[in-house]
């Protein structure tokens, strides 16, 4: 009769309380992706006033419903910087711009400017619609133009002919310019002239207006 003896290497509780298990978990929120809106303005123009303030209104469309009333800042160039939300309106200067951050990506955004044709001002813009792009700045830039109108001259002259005619004699012309203003004339008098008044003339006399 043979017996096997198995010996079993046994542990200590101690052993057991130095023993760890770990459990770990992250959790993890980030801030969404967002991007830059820069827009500038730029007066020109031979009768432009540089000292003019445009009016602009910022609309954001695309964006989740809890952020439709964000504000959000803006940093400004040649004019001081502060906080703008969707709706809103602002005003901007010759050669002066804003550039507006932490716009939620993916939104839509439009930039309308008043209506300043009234006033002689041609309008130009570009970027004034689009999506922001993440990491990026989209850029709408709007020209203002005022220019002096074009001129040129007018000259009348007055011919009497036949041998019964009265060379002294005036005739009256009306002188219908179709814009209203004053306006100088020179010749064989000189003087001004307003549209839809009457000037005279006789033979051999002539105006350039």
């Amino acid at each position: 009769l043979h017996v096997i003896r198995h010996s079993f290497p046994t542990r200590r509780s101690s052993d057991l309380a130095d023993s760890t298990k770990v459990a770990t978990f992250v959790n993890t929120k980030n801030l969404p992706p967002t991007g830059s809106l820069k827009i500038s303005k730029t007066i020109t123009g031979t009768a432009a006033d540089l000292t003019k303030k445009f009016i602009f209104t910022f609309t954001l469309n695309g964006v989740p419903d809890e952020d439709a009333d964000n504000e959000y800042t803006y940093i400004g160039h040649n004019i001081e910087s502060g906080q703008i939300k969707s709706g809103d309106t602002f005003s901007l200067g010759n050669d002066q711009s804003i550039t507006i951050v932490g716009i939620p990506k993916d939104a839509e955004y439009t930039i309308a400017e008043a209506d300043y044709s009234s006033e002689g001002y041609v309008a130009v813009s570009t970027g004034a619609v689009g999506t922001i792009v993440a990491d990026s700045i989209k850029v709408a830039t709007f020209v203002n133009t005022k220019n002096l109108p074009l001129t040129g001259s007018l000259k009348i002259s007055k011919t009497v002919k036949g041998d019964l005619g009265d060379y002294e004699k005036e005739f009256d012309f009306v002188v219908n310019l179709g814009t209203s203003g004053v306006y100088n004339y020179t010749g064989s008098k000189t003087g001004v002239i307003e549209n839809g008044q009457t000037i005279s003339l006789k033979d051999g006399e002539y105006i350039v207006i």
